[in-house]
């Protein structure tokens, strides 16, 4: 709230009074943010927590599979320890080696199950107008066939400007 000019003390300005409302409101506001915050207090099953773990992922394909962000922890790790015994690492360095070597494959392995499933939703999005689409095709050639062979056949031309001359006379 301003108050007139002969309200005010000779040391106020204005922009104190205006300063003074938004810094009440703004201290208003934070205060009924930590009342509700009090009764929000997030998921309480394992399923909603899992749920909200993932909030700010949007499609995983480079997510950590050794995290266990997006799939099970156990199928990565399988594949990790395969990769062990079949390489046998003797020191940190081929040990990391091997970690890359694993989460490179799995990595492949996402993008191709998530190429898999966008082509499959294309598919399934042209399969119900593929009919309709392929008759439309099939009556432009018809047309375009038809059109050919009366501009490169001399008698079927021939016999199409006789009936046009007689559709004039008629």
């Amino acid at each position: 709230m301003i108050r007139e000019a002969s309200e005010r003390t000779l040391w106020e300005t204005p922009l104190q009074h205006v300063e003074q409302d938004v810094s009440s409101t703004a201290v208003r506001i934070a205060e009924r943010n930590r009342r509700n915050a009090q009764r929000s207090t997030g998921p309480r099953s394992e399923a909603g927590k899992e749920r909200a773990r993932r909030n700010s992922m949007k499609h995983g394909l480079c997510a950590n599979p050794a995290a266990g962000v997006v799939e099970e922890p156990g199928r990565f790790h399988v594949l990790h320890e395969a990769l062990v015994d079949r390489f046998q690492p003797r020191d940190e360095i081929e040990a990391g080696l091997v970690h890359r070597i694993a989460v490179s494959l799995w990595r492949l392995q996402r993008a191709a199950t998530a190429d898999a499933a966008a082509t499959e939703l294309a598919v399934r999005a042209v399969v119900p107008q593929r009919e309709q689409v392929q008759r439309w095709i099939e009556g432009v050639q018809d047309a375009w066939r038809v059109e050919t062979v009366a501009e490169f056949d001399p008698e079927l031309r021939r016999q199409q400007q006789e009936d046009g001359k007689r559709s004039v006379i008629r």
